[in-house]
């Protein structure tokens, strides 16, 4: 497994563990859209590229892109995600602080075009981390 793959994975479990979403996060857009409760969470690898700075012989540095990709409704489908992008914001920085510089990217809210009573949030966050160089 890449240690992007390894990251995500690590975020997933964890977003999983907290039951924020119960079961229904996923790294795969198709599962996502085939739930049919909320809310659930979409975890998607954006990109993983060089990332300048000083490092060891033998390392290297890269970052990777997240989106997350928020679901639920609510008596307001724009405000629906609100607590739960907060609850989610707070556990990524918990879980992914550690392995390397975190950033939080941009977030974007908006409905879905074939249910409009469910909010949508995409959420970016960027990490910075320290692999073997070679290594996926």
């Amino acid at each position: 497994m890449s240690r992007a793959a390894d990251i995500t994975a690590q975020l997933i479990a964890a977003l999983k563990q907290s039951g924020l979403a119960g079961q229904q996060v996923t790294s795969s857009r198709s599962e996502l859209r085939r739930y049919a409760t909320y809310p659930a969470i979409g975890v998607f690898r954006l990109q993983d590229v060089p990332a300048g700075g000083a490092v060891s012989i033998g390392r290297e540095m890269r970052q990777l892109s997240l989106e997350l990709r928020l679901l639920n409704t609510g008596a307001i489908a724009e405000d629906a995600t609100d607590g739960l992008h907060e609850a989610v914001n707070q556990l990524v920085h918990q879980t992914l602080a550690v392995l390397g510089m975190l950033e939080t990217g941009g977030v974007e809210w908006n409905t879905a075009d074939e249910n409009p009573a469910l909010g949508v949030c995409r959420a970016q966050y960027h990490i910075t981390y320290r692999r073997q160089e070679g290594e996926l």
